[in-house]
């Protein structure tokens, strides 16, 4: 495994565990982050908007299917499965908990720089509850 699959699984550990601090240390100071939610471009910003999903869905997991690394950049194909027990904070309004439990297939493309991931593009398919 390469320094960026591992970089990238840091950051994936650190979300899963909702460690604000670990996945801000995951990121560089200047990531850019592509969420559907909109684009961040800092670590800080990354860290607090994967925190919000946390707080929403304390027991969400990362699946993987599949991970292919090549230089600083890795892909991965895998899956984000949790209940929604928890307000989901969001810049569009809050979200009170509904108590289902999702499972949203993704596709992610991260680069790495010096350890850390430096940039991501999370792109999800469709919500399935």
């Amino acid at each position: 495994m390469g320094e960026a699959r591992e970089a990238a699984e840091r950051w994936y550990r650190a979300v899963e565990g909702g460690d604000e601090a670990a996945m801000v240390d995951a990121l560089t100071d200047d990531c850019d982050f592509l969420s559907p939610g909109g684009p961040v471009s800092s670590g800080k910003e990354a860290a607090t908007l994967a925190g919000a999903f946390m707080t929403a869905f304390p027991d969400a997991r990362f699946k993987f299917q599949a991970r292919v690394e090549s230089g600083d950049t890795v892909a991965e194909e895998g899956t984000y499965s949790g209940t929604h027990t928890g307000t989901l904070v969001s810049p569009q309004g809050d979200i009170a908990a509904t108590g289902k439990s999702v499972t949203i297939p993704f596709v992610a493309l991260s680069k790495v720089r010096d350890g850390r991931v430096s940039s991501t593009m999370p792109i999800g398919t469709t919500l399935h509850s």
